[in-house]
C-alpha cells in the first residue's frame, strides 16, 4: 500500500508498505447495459461498459503503528504534531495542574487531548490523562475525574501525545484532506507471481471491535477507481518496507480505561462484554463523460456509531438512555511496550438500550447502541490519540514510512 499524490495515479516514488490483514474482499466491478437495438433475431447485440469501480475492504487485527495512514483516510485529517518531550514537572493534586519548569513543552497540546506521563515519582501521576484546559505552554489542567498526588520538581518526566480528529468542516482551512491509496495484491505461491492492483482507494468506513477474550479486530471498507491484473513485476515503486514489529492488541491485557464522562467504569463496578464502533463517510463515486472509472469521490456526512455490552451492575447507562443524556466515551489500548491508542467520542447519545432475558445460565447484560454527535465545544465527533516510544516510526507522511 502507498498513498497516492494524485487520485487514481500510481505513485512514481516512495516506499510501498506491507499491510497485514486477516481477510480481504477488494473487487473490481463493471457497470454494463445491454444494447437496445431491435433485431428480428430477438438476440442481444452487445453488452456495453458504462462504468468501472473498485469496492471491498480489508479485515485486520489491530497493532500499534500499522494502520495509522488509513486512520487519516477514515477521518479526512492528518495526524497532529506530536508532543514528545522530557520535562521537570510539578503536580498540584487539588487543581489537577501539571506545571513544567522551563520551555514550551505543551506548545502543541490542546483541550480535549489525551497526554501520557511517565517517570513521575508518584505512581498516581503516571498514565494517560485527558487535558481539560491549557493555561500556557508550561501549564496544563487535567479533567477533574482523575485522582492525582502532589509532586514537586520531578526530573526526567516523559510527556507524549499525538492526536487526530475529524475536521470541523469539509474545507481545507479546517485541515480537511482528501486521501486516496494504491494497493497491490500478489499471489506469491504461483510459479510466476501474479498481481492485482487497485487505485484511487478511499476509506468509506472504518470499524473496530473489542470483545472479551479476543484480539482487537477491525475492517476498512474502500471505494476506488480502477484495477489491473499483470504478471510482469510490480507497477508500484520498488521499495517495500517491512511489517512493523508490534504485537496485536487483545481485549484482556491491553484494553483498559473505559470511561464515561471521564469516570472509570470498572471503578464503579461496571464491566463490559464488548465495545464496537464504526466510522462511515458515505462516499459516492463521481462519474464523467469519457471516463469509465470514477474521476473522484465525494463524502456525505461522517457518521460514527457504536455498541457496548456492559454487565448490569447499576443503572448508570440505562438512566442516560431514559433521559437522553449526552456523554463522553473513551477507551484505551496499550500494549506491553506501552504503545497504543485512545479512541474517544466526546459527545455520544444512546439510541437504544435493551436487556437480555436474564434467564437460566444467562448474565444480565445491557445491549446499548449509540451515535456520536458533533461536540458543541470541540466541533468534532471522533478523536484518536496515539502514544509511541518513537514517533518517527509512524510519520504523518506514509510515503516515507519507516517500518
Amino acid at each position: 500500500m502507498i498513498e497516492e499524490a494524485v487520485y487514481g495515479v500510481v505513485p512514481g516514488s516512495g516506499a510501498m508498505k506491507y499491510l497485514p490483514y486477516t481477510g480481504e474482499s477488494l473487487k473490481f466491478s463493471k457497470e454494463t447495459t445491454s444494447s437496445s437495438l431491435i433485431d428480428q433475431s430477438r438476440q442481444v447485440k452487445d453488452v456495453i461498459d458504462i462504468g468501472h469501480e473498485v469496492s471491498g475492504g480489508l479485515d485486520f487485527e489491530l497493532a500499534a503503528r500499522t494502520y495509522d495512514e488509513l486512520f487519516e483516510g477514515a477521518l479526512w485529517k492528518r495526524w497532529g504534531t506530536a508532543t514528545d518531550v522530557t520535562i521537570v514537572a510539578s503536580v498540584v493534586a487539588a487543581t489537577k495542574t501539571i506545571t513544567a519548569s522551563i520551555g514550551t513543552p505543551f506548545l502543541n497540546v490542546v483541550a480535549g487531548q489525551f497526554i501520557k506521563f511517565s517517570g513521575m515519582d508518584e505512581s498516581a501521576n503516571n498514565g494517560v490523562f485527558k487535558v481539560a484546559s491549557k493555561t500556557s505552554d508550561l501549564i496544563i489542567v487535567l479533567e477533574s475525574t482523575y485522582t492525582l498526588a502532589d509532586e514537586t520538581a520531578t526530573a526526567d518526566v516523559s510527556v507524549k501525545g499525538c492526536m487526530i480528529r475529524n475536521p470541523t468542516t469539509a474545507q481545507a482551512a479546517s485541515g480537511s484532506v482528501t486521501l486516496s491509496y494504491y494497493i497491490e495484491k500478489a499471489l506469491n505461491d504461483l510459479a510466476t507471481v501474479h498481481r492485482f492492483s487497485y487505485s484511487g482507494l478511499m476509506v468509506n468506513s472504518f470499524s473496530l471491535s473489542a470483545q472479551a477474550s479476543s484480539p482487537i479486530t477491525g475492517s476498512f471498507d474502500f471505494m476506488g477507481k480502477d484495477s489491473i491484473s499483470y504478471a510482469t513485476g510490480t507497477k508500484s515503486p520498488s521499495a517495500i518496507t517491512t511489517i512493523t514489529g508490534t504485537d496485536v492488541f487483545n481485549a484482556i491485557s491491553h484494553l483498559g480505561g473505559i470511561r464515561v464522562d471521564g469516570a472509570l467504569m470498572n471503578a464503579a463496578g461496571v464491566y463490559f462484554q464488548g465495545l464496537d464502533f464504526s466510522i462511515a463517510n458515505a462516499l459516492r463515486g463521481i462519474k464523467a463523460v469519457g471516463e469509465l472509472g470514477n474521476v473522484g469521490v465525494s463524502p456525505g456526512d461522517i457518521g460514527a456509531t457504536g455498541s457496548m455490552s456492559p454487565y448490569f451492575a447499576n443503572d448508570t447507562m440505562y438512566a442516560k438512555f431514559l433521559a437522553g443524556t449526552k456523554f463522553a466515551l473513551s477507551y484505551e489500548l496499550v500494549d506491553a511496550d506501552g504503545e497504543g491508542y485512545v479512541f474517544s467520542f466526546p459527545n455520544v447519545i444512546i439510541s437504544d438500550a435493551g436487556m437480555n432475558s436474564g434467564g437460566k445460565d444467562q448474565d444480565m447484560v445491557e445491549n446499548i447502541s449509540w451515535t456520536a454527535l458533533v461536540d458543541p465545544t470541540l466541533g468534532v465527533s471522533v478523536q484518536i490519540d496515539r502514544f509511541y516510544t518513537d514517533y518517527s516510526l509512524a510519520p504523518d507522511d506514509p510515503t516515507v514510512y519507516s517500518g
